[in-house]
């Protein structure tokens, strides 16, 4: 009497060779990839395990041990194994058809994705103080735009306070703002420190020869144009010049860079501001120029990206140009601009 003896299925859930039993699903301990669904095709085109082996550099019991598992998770057989290779069953047909999609619709997103990695597109959104936007916005978005022509680039301008919150929230990508006491230690890199000059209407003579040294003595007795009180700007000259035992009589209080500009050309008072933001109306006579002494004032500007937002080549490209145009365009006087 001949004994029949049931073989094991071997511990990857393949059955040994010549076991045809249907495999079911619920037994199924793997998850088919994309990389089992390829080789299944490359094994229905090559007709052979070792075929397939040879094209995918893997070994042939690998093959036959990935081609088992993705049979155990469909919990059917794919092949007919005989002797001289293999063919698709009715199951087999039918699953090609579908792993055909796939791998056609997986083809697309790749080359799309490596497509967008080569000519970025969408949008970057950077968050600028006035008078930082008012000398680099135009540099700025010219040189981005040549650099990423099918990316929008979109400017928000806004008090450092309000661009803080702005980056904070998630709401921008990259901010170029001034570092204050309430900001962390570790939030952005420094770009310059920027110096702090005194400007009026050319011709005015409430103060010396444009360019001479102007002390905080006589800068509390001139007509002011300031912003408001708990304005970054104005927070950090009221204390500076506390420091120095003295308080500055604000005649104006105006949270506009564009009116204390033109304010200031229309000879009613005196602004305090970065050479920068002032530089077009010194260089064309509207307005003189004085550097303060006793004291002396000046602050940081940094760069920061967004932490809630994915970071983008073009992103990380910006902060790029940033840096370049800050250092050609905050140049103090007597140097020019690039």
């Amino acid at each position: 009497m001949r004994s029949v003896h049931r073989r094991r299925r071997n511990l990857d859930g393949q059955g040994a060779e010549g076991d045809l039993r249907p495999r079911t699903a619920s037994s199924v301990r793997f998850w088919m990839n994309i990389h089992q669904i390829e080789l299944f095709l490359e094994v229905a085109k090559a007709g052979s395990m070792s075929g397939a082996a040879a094209l995918s550099s893997l070994a042939q019991a690998d093959v036959s041990r990935k081609i088992g598992r993705l049979e155990d998770e469909l919990g059917t057989r794919l092949f007919h194994r005989n002797g001289r290779g293999v063919v698709l069953t009715q199951e087999g047909e039918a699953f090609k058809r579908h792993a055909e999609t796939v791998c056609s619709a997986i083809a697309v997103a790749r080359a799309e994705i490596r497509e967008m990695q080569m000519v970025p597109s969408g949008e970057v959104v950077i968050g600028l103080p006035p008078t930082v936007a008012s000398f680099l916005s135009v540099p700025l978005v010219e040189a981005f735009q040549a650099r990423f022509p099918n990316v929008s680039l979109a400017i928000v301008e806004g008090f450092s306070g309000f661009v803080l919150e702005w980056l904070e929230a998630g709401r921008l990508d990259v901010a170029v703002l001034y570092h204050s006491p309430s900001m962390s230690a570790h939030l952005g890199d420094e770009l310059k420190t920027e110096r702090l000059y005194l400007f009026g209407a050319a011709g005015s003579s409430s103060c010396p020869q444009p360019g001479a040294v102007v002390s905080g003595n006589d800068v509390v007795k001139l007509p002011l144009i300031l912003p408001r009180r708990g304005h970054g700007l104005r927070s950090l000259l009221d204390s500076v010049f506390n420091l120095k035992g003295l308080e500055m009589p604000v005649y104006f209080e105006v949270d506009s860079l564009a009116v204390m500009q033109n304010m200031a050309m229309a000879g009613l008072g005196y602004t305090i501001l970065p050479y920068a933001a002032m530089h077009d109306f010194v260089v064309d006579g509207r307005l003189s120029m004085w550097a303060l002494r006793e004291p002396e004032v000046s602050r940081r500007l940094v760069v920061a990206s967004s932490r809630k937002r994915p970071g983008s080549a073009a992103s990380r490209e910006l902060t790029v140009i940033v840096r370049r145009l800050v250092g050609q365009l905050c140049d103090g006087p007597g140097r020019t601009r690039r």
